[in-house]
């Protein structure tokens, strides 16, 4: 908390503070009560308990946090003033279940989306603003609403365009493999095989970095510095492919050098030359940029501050 003398009367005046360290004890069940999925959340309540509003995190100094606590405490931002716009405004619902998933209540965010998704035209649950919400936070490809873009894709095409559809159902299957294979910040093989069994149960998710995945995850879980069989599949593919699957293969390439002792400075060469024919075949201008200091790192060739030259 920041100091008295730099929050001045604002707070004692206006708010009653009551701190509770959740990570130590919880005997008044308030993450219970109160549903806290992450720290530190501020709860405003009235003088019975009854929730007014809440907001998550903190700020940079004293008046950042002022003008948070101001913002919060405003009659318009309570819960009671966004559920009865919700019920009179049908044009609010998509920033109410923004707000919902940024205060971490995700559910609530899941169950109120599904219930407008059903309730809306196709062109109203694919516009801009749905579309940028749906890439931000649906990250279970068994999703209703990725379901529906695939049993409806012609429909859903003509509302969103063939490129943009491909785009997102690419970049949510490559990112659902990174997550399933990565979640928690560690490498998890059963996780991985799990992920890559649910998309090969749609055809509509074979992108060329699930193919390439599904074909090398024995090596790619073994790690045991034997990346010709890798590079091998990374080639059949390195051609044809999109940005995003171009750009996974390569990320997955250099993890396999970054984390393995084994691989050799051969194995090293050899991913680097991979990726220079990459970049040949890459439209997209700055991922081939970015490739070319992806190519430094795998040989660690950067300074001391960890800056690196650009192959080309």
């Amino acid at each position: 908390m920041f100091p008295v003398k730099e929050v001045g009367d604002f707070l004692t005046s206006k708010v009653i503070f009551k701190k509770y360290n959740l990570d130590k004890a919880d005997a008044d069940n308030i993450v219970g009560i109160y549903n806290i999925k992450a720290y530190p959340t501020f709860i405003f309540v009235d003088g019975d308990g009854k929730e007014i509003s809440r907001i998550l995190g903190g700020a940079e100094d004293a008046s950042g946090f002022i003008n948070m606590v101001t913002e919060a405490t405003k009659k318009d931002n309570s819960w009671e003033a966004r559920n009865a716009r919700l019920k009179n405004e049908p044009s609010y619902a998509m920033d109410h279940i923004i707000y919902l998933n940024s205060v971490y209540m995700e559910k609530e965010a899941n169950d109120l989306l599904i219930d407008l998704f059903n309730k809306r035209s196709i062109s109203e649950n694919f516009n801009k603003k749905s579309l940028a919400y749906y890439t931000e936070n649906i990250s279970d490809l068994e999703s209703p609403i990725i379901q529906y873009m695939i049993d409806n894709k012609k429909d859903v095409m003509s509302v969103m365009g063939k490129d943009e559809y491909n785009k997102f159902i690419n970049y949510k299957v490559n990112n659902y493999i990174n997550n399933r294979s990565y979640g928690g910040n560690s490498f998890s093989p059963d996780r991985l095989r799990a992920g890559l069994e649910v998309i090969g149960k749609y055809k509509a998710f074979h992108t060329s970095f699930y193919k390439f995945m599904n074909e090398i995850q024995d090596y790619f879980i073994a790690k045991n510095g034997d990346i010709e069989p890798t590079l091998k599949v990374a080639y059949k593919y390195n051609k044809k492919a999109e940005t995003n699957d171009r750009s996974k293969m390569i990320q997955c390439l250099s993890s396999l050098c970054a984390f393995n002792k084994q691989i050799s400075k051969a194995n090293k060469d050899a991913v680097v030359e991979f990726i220079k024919v990459a970049i040949t075949y890459e439209k997209d201008a700055e991922f081939a940029k970015s490739y070319g200091y992806t190519a430094d790192r795998v040989h660690g060739k950067g300074d001391n501050r960890g800056n690196f030259k650009r192959i080309k």
